[in-house]
């Protein structure tokens, strides 16, 4: 456990994931920052051990881009922030709040705190920022297998797509207990543009249809096609589930529907142009049969004439002899 000893005004405190760490609170607002990326869960618990400071009820964070690691940072250049109201935990006797980082660029998350001047001073809370929750990428195809899910972390698995992609889900989740181990109103299809990597859309999936369930194994099959947006790259599976489980074995196949179209398309030109291949192969046939018949016609007549002329020749030629044809008759 460490102590920081707290300086004046600005307060900023680096935080380390999942280690708990001990405040003298002196001051009224503290400013904390810790390393988180997009998609992960971030999870705020603090420890009051005195009653005589009370912290107010809403907390503030701020998704910040840090290119290195500050003593301070400006929070007007946050990418995205938004307050929440804390939630207490009457087993563990501690107030926390749990939020999902939204934007590609963020790499820290930050957060105030903001205590009532009414303190004593030496005053100590215990505060702990666990960061939890990964981005998995999936080959089409391939299984792809996760060991020792946590219960209540958020896991995206990341499947290439493009518009008019209809992609194929399944997941085998084995030594289940005989309740469905995803949670409800917790997993969705997220949407990824093309354009700065963010979420553009979510769609909320029913985890109660499409599974079947065998002893002590859930499989579970999902479907999704995009066809309301061109700027896709990335569709992800958020998977949340309610207990832990040992191993889930993933995977999924694409169907580009863009393509089964043009191919469609091509079959369908093809076809015209086979046909009118045919005919014209058809039309061409007839078309030589008709030129060798006028061809021979010709030849026909041309002989017919040749045969005429040859008579005619032959008549005159007799006309000018005797019977003697070595004694023409010359007229006088």
């Amino acid at each position: 456990m460490k102590i920081h000893y707290i300086l004046p005004n600005p307060i900023f405190i680096r935080l380390d994931n999942s280690i708990k760490t001990s405040l003298n609170i002196n001051e009224t607002e503290y400013y904390f920052f810790v390393e988180a990326k997009q998609n992960q869960f971030v999870n705020i618990s603090y420890w009051n051990h005195s009653s005589s400071l009370e912290c107010e009820k809403s907390i503030t964070f701020y998704e910040l881009k840090l290119d290195n690691e500050p003593e301070s940072y400006d929070i007007s250049q946050s990418l995205y922030n938004y307050s929440e109201k804390f939630e207490y935990d009457d087993v563990e006797k501690h107030y926390w709040k749990g939020i999902e980082i939204m934007k590609n660029k963020t790499n820290y998350i930050g957060f105030k705190l903001s205590f009532l001047p009414e303190y004593n001073n030496d005053t100590i809370i215990d505060i702990k920022v666990d960061s939890i929750g990964s981005s998995l990428y999936l080959e089409n195809n391939t299984k792809f297998i996760l060991n020792n899910v946590k219960s209540k972390t958020p896991y995206f698995l990341y499947i290439k797509a493009k518009y008019f992609y209809e992609i194929n889900l399944q997941l085998i989740m084995n030594n289940c207990t005989d309740n469905n181990p995803l949670l409800k109103d917790w997993t969705y299809w997220y949407i990824f543009s093309n354009d700065n990597s963010e979420s553009i859309s979510q769609i909320n999936i029913d985890v109660n249809k499409n599974y079947i369930k065998e002893g002590n194994e859930f499989r579970f099959s999902f479907s999704y096609s995009e066809k309301d947006n061109y700027n896709i790259n990335y569709i992800a599976f958020k998977l949340i589930t309610a207990y832990e489980i040992p191993s889930i074995v993933a995977t999924y196949n694409v169907k580009d529907n863009n393509k089964e179209g043009k191919e469609e398309k091509q079959r369908e030109n093809d076809d015209n142009n086979n046909s009118i291949g045919a005919l014209t192969k058809k039309y061409l046939k007839y078309i030589i049969i008709i030129g060798i018949a006028f061809v021979l016609f010709i030849i026909v007549v041309i002989i017919c004439i040749l045969k005429i002329k040859s008579r005619k020749k032959s008549t005159e030629d007799n006309f000018y002899r005797t019977k003697d044809s070595n004694n023409p008759l010359v007229p006088k």
